[in-house]
């Protein structure tokens, strides 16, 4: 029981990690387009 635990705290991790940064990298994206647009 405690291994299937584990490993579906692992597997969490996981994905929030990828999802996280995934929206990291959105983020900056806009950001820099958003600054090259206004600092043009």
């Amino acid at each position: 029981m405690s291994s299937s635990i584990i490993s579906l705290l692992a597997l969490a991790g996981k994905q929030i990690t990828i999802y996280l940064g995934i929206f990291t990298l959105v983020a900056g994206v806009i950001g820099g387009l958003l600054n090259i647009i206004i600092f043009l």
